[in-house]
């Protein structure tokens, strides 16, 4: 893909891909945008490090699979040692994605039932690591989300009356409502 190239072409240029990120968004910043999201992928490479370094919030979505964890671990290493290098950003939580099961409380402790064996562990492991706090109630998997996105559409333009669509903007929108109050 194209952004593969960008390291590259920031280093080259004799710059710090974490202190270009910040540069790039002072235009954005000035221009008066109150959020800029960054939405980066899984690897744990410059280019998601220049994102946590310009970011003020980082929320952390995950998928509760194989692998996913060491993922999550690995970024939570990258943000303190960003910390310690001067950044003052903060993480706000884990958003677990693809979910299949509900979330319940047992023993006062929040717990995934049903999914698989392996998304149980995986949630059970995100609590245990971060907190209940730091976990935010999960986006279930749903095909409609693959609709949309094939389809060229946001699930707010989809059939509202289709229950897993309205499923689907309310956990949406609980995001976004978690968020805002960090204002």
């Amino acid at each position: 893909p194209a952004t593969a190239h960008i390291p590259g072409m920031v280093t080259n240029e004799g710059q710090e891909i974490k202190r270009h990120f910040k540069k790039s968004l002072d235009p954005l910043t000035h221009a008066g945008l109150d959020y800029i999201l960054f939405d980066t992928p899984p690897s744990r490479g410059p280019i998601q490090e220049g994102a946590v370094w310009a970011a003020d919030l980082v929320l952390v979505p995950t998928e509760l699979e194989y692998g996913s964890m060491e993922g999550v671990i690995a970024l939570t290493k990258i943000m303190k040692r960003l910390g310690e290098d001067g950044w003052k950003g903060r993480l706000i939580g884990m958003l677990p994605t693809f979910v299949l099961g509900q979330v319940e409380v047992e023993n006062g402790t929040r717990v995934l039932k049903g999914g698989t064996n392996d998304a149980r562990d995986q949630y059970r492991d995100l609590i245990t690591h971060y907190g209940e706090d730091a976990i935010l109630p999960p986006i279930h998997e749903s095909v409609v989300f693959r609709e949309a996105v094939s389809g060229g559409k946001t699930i707010y333009e989809m059939n509202a009356r289709n229950e897993y669509v309205a499923r689907g903007r309310e956990e949406y929108e609980a995001v976004v409502k978690y968020m805002l109050k960090l204002q």
